[in-house]
């Protein structure tokens, strides 16, 4: 059975949660036909890179040219949104010298998050909850140095036996508060310099936020992001232990990638240079000794014709190889994959077209984040042995026709070729239909909210099915 998602939950000031309880029905047929509908309003736009990151924090991209690389938005991550200070405007506005409270910022970001999943095992998911994270950031002392400090928390509203599943809580539906951030940070001329507990960005090592709260990461990383439009930039650092997004402990990164028997860290570095405003190379590594080394390389390039046509034209690579020991034992040692992905724009409007290929060694990993290959949507990777992925991605701003803060995307990945890891046999088909609706609210005194409807269809050759629906609610103060 194809069921609609049955819970929306609304955030506010005065109210965090409301549930209400929407009729059912076919949900492939609810998705197919809300597509279908947004293809006839008007022209389309790709505004994500990867479709399961929360991405909370942009702005619909309605110009190929804009989209970033993964390594251009590590680099060069957007300005935060426009919300309220939960401490009063410079508490200490006539202490000159107390920098560090006077211009103090506390932020309270609130998440509800219900998802509802049956997947190929049949098992029956559901899961909702309430949290989001408590952010402190000091101000600079003489304009170079401050501290911050963020306290993540999620808390189980309802769910059942299999909750635990979804992510959004500790398994077995377990609440989860923990101080995930917790560092302090130096810039001068563009050099940055952050040590403790903090989050990343980056491909294959992020904070992979597509659940209640982020992966964080307890390490020291050195960059020099250089000032605006730089040509150069490049970064390095040692992190020792992760705090997985549904945990509430940190632990060493060789635990994190799946061997709990030895205390290994992990280096990872990575440069990006921008031959002209057209054409930009970017690599980076992880490298966690005995354990896994990936590599991951990206080109892309950029154009705009005088008659306002986007382009966008992006080539990915991705290594990974078990290195000294190989407690992982993997049976071929490395596997790699290929990508590219092409963006074009017209008056707003973008198309996507996305193709990846694999080898057929082994399956690719992510265990520090969420997966970079370009057909990484909501419930498939796209990242097993010999698999092959096209995807075709649309996305609408309805601002365009006076709906202002209202935004949809989709992607429908068409994926072939997989065989088993272990015998080389060939494995089932698999397609994935999903579509993402988002309103965020831009005026009066529910700015800084902003809803968020998914749901994804899987279909697998032999008959097997899967569905996952969500709905997510940001409220930033």
């Amino acid at each position: 059975m194809w069921n609609l998602l049955r819970r929306i939950e609304v955030s506010s000031k005065s109210a965090p949660v409301v549930l209400l309880i929407v009729r059912t029905m076919k949900g492939r047929g609810l998705v197919i036909v809300l597509y279908c509908v947004l293809a006839l309003v008007g022209p389309w736009g790709t505004d994500r890179v990867r479709a399961e990151k929360m991405l909370s924090e942009m702005s619909p991209i309605n110009d190929a040219t804009d989209i970033p690389s993964q390594l251009e938005r590590a680099f060069n991550p957007p300005s935060p949104t426009e919300t309220a200070d939960v401490l009063p405007e410079n508490p200490l506005e006539d202490s000159a010298q107390a920098p560090f409270l006077k211009d103090a910022k506390l932020n309270l970001h609130l998440r509800n998050y219900y998802l509802t999943r049956d997947d190929l095992a049949s098992r029956d998911i559901d899961s909702w909850a309430q949290g989001g994270w408590l952010r402190l950031v000091s101000g600079r002392v003489w304009d170079t140095f401050f501290v911050g400090a963020t306290l993540y928390g999620s808390y189980k509203l309802a769910g059942n036996e299999n909750g635990g599943a979804a992510g959004l809580l500790q398994p077995g539906q377990e609440n989860i508060t923990v101080l995930g951030e917790l560092y302090a940070k130096l810039n001068y001329a563009g050099y940055w310099l952050k040590l403790g507990r903090q989050e990343y960005d980056m491909p294959f090592l992020n904070r992979n936020d597509g659940r209640m709260i982020p992966n964080t990461f307890e390490g020291y990383s050195f960059s020099y992001l250089g000032e605006d439009n730089s040509r150069f930039q490049y970064g390095a650092g040692y992190v020792q232990r992760m705090k997985r997004r549904n945990s509430d402990s940190f632990v060493y990164m060789s635990e994190a990638a799946g061997v709990a028997d030895v205390n290994r860290g992990t280096f990872a570095g990575g440069a990006r240079y921008k031959a002209s405003d057209a054409l930009s190379f970017e690599a980076f590594d992880v490298y966690t000794p005995d354990i896994i080394n990936i590599f991951y390389a990206e080109t892309v390039a950029r154009l705009k014709t005088e008659k306002g046509v986007g382009l966008r034209l992006a080539g990915q690579f991705i290594n990974q190889e078990g290195v000294g020991d190989d407690l992982l034992k993997w049976k071929s040692g490395s596997t790699h994959a290929l990508g590219i992905k092409a963006d074009v724009s017209y008056r707003k409007a973008v198309l996507t077209l996305a193709v990846t290929g694999n080898s057929t060694s082994e399956a690719l990993i992510s265990p520090y984040g969420s997966y970079a290959g370009y057909n990484s949507v909501i419930i498939n990777n796209y990242n097993r042995p010999g698999e092959y992925g096209v995807r075709a991605g649309l996305s609408y701003d309805f601002e365009q026709v006076g709906l202002k803060g209202l935004s949809t995307f989709g992607n429908y990945v068409w994926g072939n070729g997989a065989v088993a890891g272990d015998t080389g046999e060939d494995a089932p088909d698999r397609d994935e239909l999903n579509l993402t609706v988002d309103y965020r609210f831009t005026d009066s005194w529910f700015k800084g909210l902003s809803i968020r409807l998914r749901g994804a269809l899987v279909n697998e050759e032999g008959g097997n099915s899967a569905e996952d629906y969500r709905v997510i609610v940001n409220y930033e103060f």
